[in-house]
């Protein structure tokens, strides 16, 4: 404690600069925006030389003045950390940024995980570092054969952690991870994660976190899904309430049964559509199934309204107002059932998101509110009965024109059919034969399969008579006959509706409903003879139209009373006048 008093006593007699610096690398393969720093981990980083220019820009307070700003200059030494960083030594740092190259040298490490930094000193040493590069290359673990790592034994004890990684074979779909108890009395439980990383996808997409029993000196065995060409991080390490030591041994083995598109789309204007499905390392039971459980509504807002919020609370740090998009969509439900209202472009992101916040409300036709979510829809359902609704979507940012773009933001409405439908698949585009049963796939073939769409009675029935072109139906398909694989290895399918089946005569649609003046015509002279109406209050309107003078027969006929015989004869002579017009006899 003393020498920490000392020491601080010392630094605060020194100058200081107010100045920040803010570090940033370029030349990362597979990003193109500028990182924080260097994180090796993919094959491909690896395939290039792995020079690396960084770049150092001085931060400034904002009051500070432009001849400060000129007459700023600072010697910076660097000093790598591990033996295995090579950089420049020294650099003048101007008001403008330096920039300044690092090499790494990964031929000596060991499999792991390994950190080094890049420090900074300004011309006194002794105040410690004005930056740091962070360094970090993960090493694979060699696999024992192409497609295979064995570990004969592996030591667990209570809080110990064991972390493998491993560069994925380029066609894998799964790894097939089988533990051994090598422990004669004791049963044990573990702890299994994984984890990939990919370019612009939060790490939990690809993630899995699985527990398994282990009885005494019997086996086990974990399915995990893959993304082929990247590295994957394996962990392993015992459950928290296992105090006694253990000894395993585990295989991981890869497994290969590709589909051409990982996202499969159906159209119902198609009549299929073809699906390949590559076997590359070792035999494989190929069975596959295309499930449909939702049908999605494809709505565009209403409404759109853009206001600032409270003056008060929602104002930023700097001043700056934060304004709210309110968007309205109105959707109607023909039965119960399970909604889930899913803004495509900002689900899935918190704080990743460039909004402030989002939040969706859903209300009845009464006004009454039915639920509530924000950025995962997945953890959200409302159930609804039948009748009509709307959802409300608040979006928040500080810059109003980044809210005008989303002035038209489409929303869909994910709803859980009550039965899914299967969709039918065949070995040949006839479709004549449907698949019924399984087939092993050798290693090296590619297998097509031709994708039938639903017909619209299916639809009808599971999604509801309601659908209209826009819609669309999701689920997953799976290509494995292994249950445990079928668990884990799963695609996303769709299938967008279109225009439906129109049965009976092709000539032109009948008019149904006369128009209005039609109809009201008919009407008038209806009553006309039924003696309900003067004809003279009709006479001056429709003069000598066919169809009242049809009607005027019809009312002299009904009055058996009275004689129109000289009215009766005019009526007729204006009659044969018409339907006997030499005109018309000609045509």
């Amino acid at each position: 404690v003393d020498k920490a008093y000392d020491y601080f006593r010392e630094i605060t007699t020194l100058p200081t600069t107010p100045v920040d610096f803010r570090v940033s690398v370029s030349g990362l393969q597979g990003q193109q925006s500028k990182c924080r720093g260097i994180y090796l981990r993919e094959p491909h980083h690896f395939k290039r030389s792995t020079h690396h220019l960084v770049t150092v820009d001085p931060c400034f307070p904002e009051d500070t003045s432009p001849r400060d700003k000129l007459d700023f200059t600072e010697r910076i030494t660097l000093v790598p950390t591990q033996p295995w960083v090579h950089s420049s030594k020294h650099i003048i740092l101007a008001s403008s940024g330096r920039q300044f190259s690092v090499t790494i040298d990964e031929s000596g490490l060991e499999p792991g995980a390994h950190y080094a930094e890049v420090l900074g000193y300004g011309s006194r040493e002794d105040k410690g570092p004005l930056f740091r590069l962070p360094v970090t290359v993960i090493m694979p673990t060699p696999l024992t054969d192409k497609f295979t790592f064995d570990c004969p034994q592996l030591q667990l004890s209570h809080s110990t952690i064991k972390r493998y990684f491993f560069h994925v074979p380029t066609e894998a779909t799964w790894a097939e991870l089988k533990f051994t108890s090598h422990n004669e009395v004791t049963r044990s439980k573990l702890w299994v994660h994984t984890i990939h990383l990919l370019p612009e996808k939060a790490y939990r997409e690809k993630e899995t976190l699985d527990s398994i029993i282990l009885e005494p000196e019997a086996s086990n065995t974990l399915i995990v899904p893959t993304v082929g060409g990247h590295t994957m991080e394996l962990v392993v390490t015992q459950y928290w309430t296992e105090f006694h030591p253990l000894t395993v041994s585990f295989n991981v083995s890869f497994h290969s049964l590709r589909p051409s598109s990982n996202n499969f789309i159906l159209h119902s204007n198609t009549s299929w559509t073809r699906l390949d499905v590559s076997c590359n390392y070792r035999l494989e039971e190929l069975y596959p199934e295309f499930k449909l459980t939702h049908h999605c509504l494809a709505r565009r807002p209403t409404e759109a309204v853009i206001k600032p919020l409270s003056n008060t609370r929602q104002v930023l740090i700097d001043g700056k107002q934060i304004y709210e998009l309110r968007l309205t969509y109105n959707f109607y439900l023909s039965k119960t059932c399970e909604v889930r209202p899913n803004a495509h472009l900002l689900s899935d992101l918190l704080y990743e998101s460039p909004f402030c916040g989002q939040l969706w409300m859903v209300y009845s036709s009464n006004k009454q509110l039915m639920g509530s979510g924000d950025a995962y829809p997945k953890n959200y359902s409302v159930k609804l009965d039948k009748g009509n609704y709307t959802v409300i979507l608040q979006v928040r940012h500080a810059t109003r024109s980044e809210l005008e773009s989303l002035k038209d933001l489409p929303i869909t409405i994910e709803i859980k059919m009550p039965t899914y439908i299967l969709v039918d698949i065949s070995p040949t585009r006839c479709g004549q034969t449907k698949w019924g049963s399984t087939i092993t796939a050798r290693p090296g073939s590619t297998l097509p399969l031709y994708v039938f769409g639903p017909s619209d009675d299916r639809v009808s029935k599971s999604a509801g008579p309601n659908t209209s072109p826009g819609d669309f139906l999701t689920g997953t398909f799976t290509l494995s006959k292994n249950d445990l694989v079928k668990k884990k290895v799963v695609y996303p399918v769709q299938y967008i509706l279109g225009p439906k089946a129109s049965r009976g005569n092709s000539g032109p649609p009948k008019k149904k409903e006369k128009d209005y003046e039609g109809a009201l015509k008919e009407f008038r002279l209806h009553w006309m003879s039924k003696g309900k109406v003067s004809p003279a209050e009709l006479e001056e309107e429709f003069g000598d139209d066919l169809e009242f003078l049809m009607a005027r027969l019809t009312m002299i006929e009904a009055d058996k009373k009275n004689v129109w015989g000289e009215e009766v004869a005019t009526i007729v002579s204006k009659i044969q006048s018409q339907v006997f017009n030499p005109s018309i006899t000609e045509c």
